[in-house]
């Protein structure tokens, strides 16, 4: 199991951010992969926020406080 860890920000106001994190099953990824498929985790994400962006985000396969 890994973990993906994003934090949006809204576009109109980058100084107000959320913290969001996605898990995956399975072994865990390499960089490229964990990449690849947080890109559409994050991609469905904003397409369901608008107004919001990808700030920055990061894959572990720990569970993290924060990114």
């Amino acid at each position: 199991m890994f973990f993906l860890f994003v934090t949006f920000c809204l576009v109109s106001d980058p100084s107000k951010c959320v913290d969001k994190d996605f898990t995956f099953e399975g072994p865990p990824p390499t960089p490229q992969q964990c990449i690849m498929n947080g890109q559409k985790e994050m991609a469905k994400y904003v397409v369901e926020h608008p107004g919001w962006r990808v700030s920055r985000f990061k894959c572990s396969r720990y569970v993290e406080k924060g990114v």
